[in-house]
């Protein structure tokens, strides 16, 4: 079989691991009969940091070979690729800003549910939301929606455009209350366009990641202090 066949089955594989370990990690209490209800919050967040951190080791070790080479190209080349692609990071800021500018226009009363979502979560838990959304997911979401498609999509447009998509699809379906909602998917696909295209330029998914530690980094700093102010 050849090298980019057995890259892609391994893409696929990661993805469905990836979806299952998101939708029903709660699926061993339930075949043990173990009510989850009577676990300890604690308990539970552990657990969830730990199925986040098996699916990472099972990417790592998946494209073990194509990721050392990666980091030893980022290595080498990331001011290369920090003054080349830095600049995109505010692109993605100002055609966010637009993308939800224009859907508060269509409906004034809309939020996006999912960053309501993490914002309750922090106010509860901040150690623990930080650690899965600004340390985990940005590798855990590069890894999977763009090495993962990288290696399954061979196709330019075709990869760059499954892979934003689906990323903005990711953070709106399951959280949205009505059809207006929906659009949401826009400005959550902005970056996962943006990142799949710098992940096609470079063949590397080393500064993605690195953009998408900075996005949400910073995002998540400025909701702290929007909530101390």
């Amino acid at each position: 079989m050849k090298r980019d066949n057995i890259l892609g089955l391994k893409g696929i594989f990661c993805f469905i691991l990836w979806f299952i370990s998101t939708n029903y990690s709660g699926l061993p209490f339930q075949i043990l009969g173990v009510d989850t209800n009577d676990i300890p919050i604690l308990i539970k967040q552990l657990y969830t940091i730990i199925i986040e951190l098996c699916v990472i080791i099972v990417v790592i070790l998946m494209f073990k070979d194509q990721l050392a080479i990666m980091i030893k190209d980022f290595k080498k080349n990331n001011l290369v690729y920090f003054k080349k692609y830095f600049k995109c990071w505010f692109l993605i800021l100002a055609l966010m800003m637009i993308s939800n500018a224009i859907i508060l226009l269509l409906d004034p009363s809309s939020t996006a549910n999912n960053q309501d979502m993490v914002n309750e979560l922090f106010k509860e838990y901040p150690i623990y939301t930080f650690i899965l959304s600004v340390l985990l997911a940005p590798i855990i979401e590069e890894f999977i929606f763009r090495l993962s498609f990288y290696n399954v999509f061979k196709n330019k447009y075709l990869f760059i455009l499954l892979s934003g998509l689906m990323f903005g699809a990711f953070h709106v379906i399951g959280s949205y209350d009505s059809a207006i909602d929906l659009l949401y998917i826009i400005p959550y696909s902005i970056p996962g366009i943006v990142f799949a295209s710098i992940m096609y330029k470079t063949k590397n998914i080393c500064f993605p990641v690195f953009l998408h530690f900075v996005h949400n980094g910073l995002i998540t700093s400025l909701n702290i202090l929007l909530m101390l102010i």
